[in-house]
């Protein structure tokens, strides 16, 4: 005899099957790119089965619009633009460079290569190849100091092997690989500034000391030409002596 209830008209129900969990996006504009893990069931037991590559959702065109004008308007702003590799840093680590940067009035904008390539033709930038950007890319762009955004992700490359700056562009110029490293690693303008302040400062300190007390000076200056006149006085008189002839005696008077 079958189980039935009024529900089911005298079918065993059958479990309810549970929604896909752990499904996680990013927001178009943030340009990662987006993550979605999907639970595939529970075929052997407790063991479970996620999809190593799972579909990734492709922007409109209007994202798309959106995006360029964004580089595009970073791009004419900053004071310089470098080119830098991220993947497999994770969201805790682009957190923590993104914050890095913003102390130093620097961002960070992840996007692919084709809207970079179009966003610096409509910012009037130098052409970006193909050969320039390899593997995923992202933008840093220094809206002060031109080594400023460079430096933080050079030293942030440091301790993590996944940055690594590949280019940029600067002075309406594209630089190499090397190039964009070398600019990484020349100070910063308040640096080169105290730098050159302390160099002042020290020839001025040293005058400043010979003339805090020019009264002490003036008089230790007297005391030292008085001691040299003081040793100079008995050799002069006993030189004087010996060079004097012996005065003659007398002569007798003669005898009447």
């Amino acid at each position: 005899m079958l189980w039935s209830s009024p529900k089911t008209g005298g079918t065993r129900p059958q479990a309810e099957r549970k929604p896909s969990r752990g499904v996680q996006q990013r927001s178009p504009g943030s340009g990662l790119v987006d993550r979605a893990v999907f639970l595939a069931g529970l075929p052997d037991g407790d063991q479970l089965f996620f999809d190593p590559k799972p579909p990734t959702m492709a922007l409109s065109r209007s994202q798309k619009a959106l995006q360029i004008t964004e580089l595009k308007d970073k791009m004419s702003k900053a004071s310089s633009v470098i080119f830098t590799q991220y993947l497999g840093l994770t969201v805790a680590d682009i957190t923590k460079l993104r914050s890095a940067l913003r102390k130093e009035h620097a961002e960070m904008q992840v996007a692919k290569k084709s809207l970079i390539q179009l966003a610096a033709k409509e910012a009037k930038a130098p052409e970006i190849t193909d050969e320039m950007l390899p593997g995923g890319i992202a933008c840093i762009f220094s809206m002060k100091e031109p080594t400023a955004g460079a430096n933080v992700a050079y030293i942030f490359g440091k301790t993590h092997p996944p940055i690594k700056l590949i280019g940029g562009i600067f002075s309406g110029k594209i630089l190499s690989q090397t190039e964009a490293n070398d600019l990484a690693t020349i100070p910063s303008k308040q640096i080169l500034l105290a730098t050159f302040a302390s160099m002042c400062m020290s020839p001025l300190v040293s005058f400043a000391s010979a003339c805090s007390s020019p009264l002490t000076g003036f008089a230790r200056l007297l005391s030292e030409i008085a001691k040299n006149k003081a040793a100079e006085t008995p050799a002069s008189a006993e030189a004087v002596v010996a060079a004097t002839p012996e005065t003659a005696a007398p002569a007798a008077a003669p005898t009447v």
